[in-house]
Order: C-alpha cells, then sequence, then structure tokens
C-alpha cells in the first residue's frame, strides 16, 4: 500500500513522505478513492475514530514453500531478531510491529508433530518391553518385540 499511496501522492503532485499537517487529510482522501493491488486501500488500516491506529504491509521472501522446518524456522528467527531490534528504536508512533506466516505456523507444528511424535514412539517401546517382560518373565521375547517395533515405527 505505500507505493500506491505515493503513486497517488505523485498524480496530486505531493511529495512523499507527505508533511506532518497535511497527512490526515490526503491519507484519508487515498484511504476512501485509492487502490492497492485487487483490494480497497482501507482493507489495510485500523482506525478509531479518524486516528490510525495500525496497518499492515505484506512482505514476500524468497522461501521456498518445500523447505525443511528448519530452515523456515531459522529465517523466522532472523525476522524476529530485526522486529525486536526495529521495535527498540522505535518511536512512540511506530512501536509494537509484529509478524506472521502460514509458513511460520506450518513449521511449528511440524516440528512439535514430529517431537511428540518421537515422545510417544518412545513411551510405546519402552511400555511394550516392559509389559512383554512382565508377563512372560522372558527377556527373548520382549527383546524380539522391541526390534519388531523399532523395525515398524522406522519404515513411518
Amino acid at each position: 500500500w505505500m507505493d500506491d499511496f505515493r503513486r497517488f501522492l505523485d498524480e496530486r503532485e505531493e511529495i512523499f513522505p507527505v508533511p506532518e499537517e497535511r497527512f490526515s487529510r490526503l491519507f484519508s482522501e487515498f484511504m476512501h478513492t485509492g487502490r492497492t493491488s485487487l483490494n480497497s486501500a482501507d482493507k489495510y488500516f485500523w482506525f478509531e475514530g479518524n486516528e490510525l491506529k495500525a496497518c499492515f504491509i505484506s512482505f514476500w521472501l524468497d522461501v521456498p514453500r518445500n523447505a525443511s522446518a528448519a530452515e523456515i524456522l531459522q529465517r523466522k528467527q532472523r525476522w524476529d531478531s530485526y522486529l525486536q531490534a526495529f521495535n527498540s528504536v522505535a518511536s512512540l508512533y511506530t512501536h509494537g510491529a509484529v509478524h506472521t506466516s502460514e509458513l511460520w505456523v506450518q513449521a511449528e507444528v511440524f516440528g512439535a508433530l514430529f517431537s511428540s511424535s518421537v515422545l510417544t514412539a518412545g513411551i510405546v517401546v519402552v511400555l511394550g518391553f516392559a509389559s512383554a517382560l512382565l508377563f512372560t518373565r522372558n527377556i527373548t521375547l520382549p527383546f524380539f518385540v522391541t526390534l519388531s517395533a523399532l523395525g515398524s515405527l522406522s519404515g513411518l
């Protein structure tokens, strides 16, 4: 929306960035008549009354959708660090920036599912071994049950 606002100002022979005393009027005009991508400009902003409280900006990163969860989370960490640094020096009007992405969520869910699956598999193997040992009182059978379970799990 920022580039669209700049074009909107260029068409009216206004300067960018807009001087503070003219920002509200010009921005309000952009909100009601300007377009951003395929959407009306007002889809990108949150107002309370006539006061702009927040906005969102979309960024496209060069991260393949099939990248590993570790690579995706590494990129997320870089954004976390960048926004932490940005917010630490941001003015009263621009602090509180956050970021989100479906890709971040998918990578975190995958990591959580993987770790809980490994934990569950470990519990199943230990309980299977202990149960077979308890009921058969023979070390050979639980050993083979455990090997069989590990073989099945390794195929997953």
